[in-house]
């Protein structure tokens, strides 16, 4: 369950400590925070180094880049306190808060987590008492309030994030995952694929086992794998956005509302049916995709009009070897 899994992480990280390179075209070191669920609990547990802070949720909990616990932890790692202290991250006589005296300001400002994680929040907040599959999807999906282009800004990043130009807007959402927890089963949904709002979910299940998509993708493009296939559909997109996922959208959602709905209603199929069914639903979804893709080549445009955008995506594009 849920208290097990945090006690085996924190076990892992007080011996062992964290690190690794988690960048794929540069290196990229940070630490971590976790969202541990079952369905009867959930915990928030947040890292740093060797020391973290752990959180019972209790409600609506969002977690975003970016430490969250302030003093208000149900456990803790014991010199969690004095070892700011003693490295000078918060002063003697202000009040202790992990994600204040433990977060880096500089890339905690930059990856804008804040804001992201407000949003999530709000959105889910909305929802409070009704919250659904297709809710969780949206979500993932967001691009804020107001009208959005992906080639515009330098920083700043929405939920469903899409990559531009300069160090700072390197990064974008590369898949997304929805686990609905019953006692009965827990049903994941999974894009496979990067850009949700591009992409489509389908059901997994971890008794039943995962279709053949293909090869392990890599840095290179490679038309036999479901994520490079995908990304014919997502670069061409991003060249002109708010005409293009237009021309998709209600394909999408419509094909999309009917795998989770049937999903929902086969935790008692046998592990064999449930895999036979999310096989379908992969093989549909990359059908549709390959339409939609022929379809908006007919209307793409070559500039989106934002030169270092473009560059960044030329840049992008050249080096994985796609044609988009």
């Amino acid at each position: 369950g849920a208290e097990e899994a945090l006690q085996t992480i924190i076990a892992l990280l007080e011996t062992h400590g964290q690190g690794g390179n988690c960048g794929f075209m540069r290196k990229l070191f940070y630490h971590n925070s976790f969202i541990i669920a079952d369905p009867q609990q959930a915990w928030v547990l947040e890292t740093s180094g060797q020391h973290w802070a752990a959180k019972r949720i209790e409600g609506i909990y969002t977690i975003s880049n970016g430490l969250t616990i302030e003093d208000d932890w149900d456990a803790c790692s014991p010199d969690l306190k004095n070892f700011a202290a003693d490295n000078g991250w918060c002063g003697p006589d202000e009040k202790f808060s992990f994600a204040r005296c433990y977060s880096d300001r500089l890339y905690t400002t930059l990856s804008d987590c804040r804001n992201r994680r407000s949003r999530t929040t709000e959105l889910l907040e909305n929802r409070r008492g009704a919250i659904t599959v297709n809710d969780m999807v949206a979500i993932l999906r967001d691009h804020g309030s107001e009208e959005y282009h992906p080639a515009k800004g330098l920083t700043g990043a929405a939920v469903c994030m899409h990559s531009g130009f300069g160090p700072i807007r390197m990064s974008q959402t590369t898949g997304s995952f929805i686990s609905h927890l019953s006692p009965d089963l827990a049903t994941h949904f999974v894009t496979a694929t990067a850009a949700p709002c591009t992409s489509i979910f389908k059901p997994v299940w971890l008794d039943a086992g995962l279709p053949d998509l293909g090869p392990v993708p890599d840095g290179a493009y490679d038309k036999e794998t479901l994520f490079w296939r995908h990304e014919k559909l997502h670069r061409t997109t991003l060249r002109d956005y708010t005409n293009l996922i237009g021309l998709y959208r209600s394909d999408r959602d419509e094909l999309e509302t009917r795998f989770i709905n049937e999903a929902l209603l086969a935790a008692y199929y046998a592990p064999e049916m449930r895999l036979r069914m999310s096989e379908r639903c992969f093989k549909e979804a990359d059908m549709a995709e390959t339409l939609w893709l022929e379809k908006i080549i007919l209307q793409e445009k070559h500039s989106t009009g934002h030169l270092l955008y473009d560059l960044a995506w030329h840049r992008f594009n050249r080096d994985s070897g796609i044609k988009a």
